[in-house]
Formats: C-alpha cells, sequence, structure tokens
C-alpha cells in the first residue's frame, strides 16, 4: 500500500510545462533551469493507514532538481 507510484528501473513518470521563452528568457544568454518538487498533501487529508508511509508531505523538505543549462542565441 502506497501513496506513491512505485517506478521501476527504466521506468519514467513523467509532466511538462510549455515555459514561453520570450517571457522567461528576454535576451540571449545562458540560463540555468531547476525545478524544485514540493508536496502540499497534508497527512491528515488520506486515509490513517496510508499516513505513516513513507511520503512527500506538506512538511516535508522540498527536493531540488539537477539544474540544466540552455542556451538561448535570440
Amino acid at each position: 500500500m502506497s501513496v506513491l507510484i512505485r517506478l521501476d528501473k527504466k521506468v519514467f513518470l513523467w509532466n511538462w510545462v510549455d515555459l514561453p521563452v520570450k517571457d522567461s528568457f528576454p535576451r540571449p544568454g545562458r540560463y540555468l533551469i531547476r525545478v524544485i518538487y514540493k508536496s502540499w498533501l497534508r497527512k491528515e487529508f488520506v486515509a490513517p493507514q496510508l499516513r505513516e508511509l513513507l511520503a512527500l508531505w506538506a512538511d516535508t523538505p522540498q527536493i531540488a532538481s539537477e539544474p540544466v543549462w540552455i542556451d538561448v542565441s535570440q
């Protein structure tokens, strides 16, 4: 029983965001993008039998991804 989705080797779960480049990167240059994982799920909002499972709860510290560098040329 888990509140998480099990990911086996070579299995990925992803999400994406359409990021308008013009608004986010106003001029040419090198930019660093990093994703911050933060849960807003509070233990008291899940079934009692799930509350002691290892999960990202609202009071869990955020997790930062590795940085990804992009170069904008125009």
